[in-house]
């Protein structure tokens, strides 16, 4: 596994392997101190993948050492960098969308929790549907505030347009997971 973080860029055709981007909160989902990220991370380690995360590590962060070093200058912001290898990953990997459960003892303490995840998730659902060559797993955590919301609208769209909008909305092709661990199988 390598890691790929918004400090550095590495060209798309650079990258042999299946890309990995992890989409989801970064601050405030942690479980027992440990960041949903990490533990992704650490689920990827047996594999050939390259793993884009956003979520900023440090040295002494256990991932680290599978950091792959880029040019930094390539993008003006960490949101460029998100836009760029989040359209890679739907592409020639996947785009992995987490949505955990706010942590009750490390909750988000500057903002609302999963304020971007949200219309990432509109975004990402529409794009899906436009085309069905991108791919995207998508996970729940019970718990997560809006759950149903996101559901809904993923189901929604992804209904067989030749069935009645009256039909269960989760008897459709889209299956959103509740653990992380099946989201990233």
């Amino acid at each position: 596994m390598e890691l790929l973080i918004p400090s550095g860029y590495v060209p798309l055709d650079e990258i042999k392997t299946p890309l990995i981007f992890l989409a989801g909160p970064i601050g405030g989902g942690e479980k027992g101190g440990v960041a949903w990220q990490t533990t992704a991370l650490e689920f990827f380690l047996p594999y050939e993948v390259t793993v884009a995360s956003p979520k900023a590590y440090e040295p002494e962060d256990p991932v680290y050492k599978y950091l792959r070093i880029g040019d930094g200058q390539k993008f003006h912001d960490a949101l460029g960098w998100e836009r760029y290898y989040l359209r890679g990953a739907a592409q020639k990997g996947c785009l992995v969308l987490w949505m955990p459960e706010e942590s009750k003892t490390h909750p988000k303490l500057d903002g609302i929790f999963g304020r971007d995840t949200r219309p990432e998730s509109g975004e990402w659902r529409a794009k899906c549907a436009a085309n069905r060559n991108l791919r995207i797993e998508a996970g729940i955590e019970p718990g997560f505030s809006g759950a149903s919301v996101v559901q809904r609208n993923f189901w929604y769209e992804f209904q067989d347009p030749d069935r009645s909008p009256l039909l269960p909305a989760d008897q459709t092709s889209f299956t959103f997971h509740d653990k992380l661990e099946d989201t990233l199988r």
